[in-house]
């Protein structure tokens, strides 16, 4: 896991353009969703852009 959440965040951002480069994200709610996915449920960046994608 990313040891903090701007890392982790970077991390999903540029994981999902390299991987998924066709899937729209909203910034607003896409950074919601990061901060319930990081701070709450504790999510790694593969888990949480395979829930994204899925």
């Amino acid at each position: 896991m990313a040891s903090n959440f701007f890392t982790w965040q970077t991390h999903v951002k540029n994981w999902v353009k390299e991987h998924h480069p066709r899937v729209k994200i909203d910034p607003v709610s896409f950074r919601r969703d990061m901060e319930y996915a990081y701070f709450k449920r504790h999510l790694s960046v593969e888990q949480f852009v395979a829930e994204l994608v899925f």
